[in-house]
């Protein structure tokens, strides 16, 4: 179990290493008050102020459109000292790295997005972590940074878009339950013409390349013949099938997004209508999807493969064999 930090001299050394963070990334810019920045490199923002009697550290980050900022996604306030209730983070030390946390818990119109809420739209695939805040009082918090890692812009930058995601999923609800289009979020009066500055070049990972001939194998292994051959350039990232006919039909994604699990959605019954196939379909993820998409899939008879990558290695989370419903020689 994780104990937050309490001295205030390591708490206001943690806010002071957090905006520092913001301001020294690649891209920075200082806009409005002297302690809101923007890291368009990214399309985030970053806000800090400590309240009037010095008890709070706030801190609100949110996305950008170009240099604009948006709305406020996710607030996470720290005391300036001691471990209390009521905060919606914490600071915590494991082991030699400091972790920023969340408590999973969104202020909205016409409702706050309370932890129950956040939890079941939240698709980083990450899981809440105990922390003792006395002897009596635990909560469950979301690590989002840590501090101490040169990833961190990387891991809040995830989080925070997370956060947005989790405040859309909801405002679509809400709109749905009255008929009308609601993206307070991104919406925004646009020019009838702009530019979209050019992004600097980026190396690719192709972990897509190396997860499909990882279940390749695993396929061949287990006696089946996977295929990835194409009808008019068109077909799924691996299928097997039996004299001449698709059987099982697999579509790999590096992401556990509501995107990435609704594209291959769509791409898994597309070529189950296009290869004429009457059986499996299954979409291969890096983690678990939220309880909400994973009941989704059960429902539309679409089986999750789970994998994850350790030194390099594809290890598959589920057993292949167990998936598809084929006993291993």
């Amino acid at each position: 179990m994780l104990k937050p930090v309490s001295a205030e001299r390591s708490l206001i050394k943690a806010a002071d290493d957090l905006k520092s963070l913001f301001r020294t990334a690649p891209s920075a810019f200082r806009f409005g008050r002297s302690g809101r920045f923007g890291v368009p490199d990214r399309g985030i923002w970053m806000d800090y102020w400590a309240d009037k009697n010095g008890e709070k550290h706030w801190f609100e980050f949110g996305l950008l459109r170009g240099n604009e900022p948006t709305k406020r996604v996710v607030q996470i306030n720290m005391p300036f000292s001691g471990t209390r209730e009521g905060f919606t983070g914490q600071l915590v030390q494991d082991g030699a790295k400091r972790w920023l946390l969340h408590w999973g818990y969104l202020k909205a119109k016409p409702k706050a997005i309370k932890t129950d809420m956040f939890d079941r739209a939240f698709d980083l695939g990450t899981k809440r972590e105990n922390v003792q805040l006395s002897s009596k009082v635990s909560r469950e918090y979301y690590k989002v940074a840590c501090l101490d890692d040169e990833n961190f812009l990387d891991d809040i930058e995830d989080y925070i878009k997370a956060c947005a995601r989790v405040r859309r999923y909801w405002e679509d609800i809400e709109a749905g339950a009255e008929g009308k289009t609601n993206h307070s979020l991104f919406q925004a009066k646009l020019p009838k013409r702009y530019e979209i500055p050019a992004r600097d070049p980026r190396t690719v990972d192709p972990v897509h390349d190396v997860v499909v001939n990882a279940l390749a194998e695993e396929l061949t292994i287990i006696g089946l013949s996977p295929s990835d051959e194409r009808q008019m350039r068109r077909g799924p990232d691996l299928f097997y099938g039996d004299e001449g006919k698709a059987i099982g039909l697999f579509e790999v994604k590096t992401e556990v997004t509501p995107y990435s699990i609704y594209t291959a959605i769509g791409q898994l019954f597309f070529y189950k209508a296009l290869l004429s196939s009457p059986g499996v379909l299954v979409v291969v993820l890096p983690g678990d999807p939220t309880p909400l998409d994973r009941e989704v899939l059960h429902q539309l008879g679409i089986r999750l493969l789970r994998y994850s990558i350790d030194d390099g290695t594809v290890c598959f989370v589920d057993k292949v064999a167990e998936i598809v419903g084929v006993s291993k020689a």
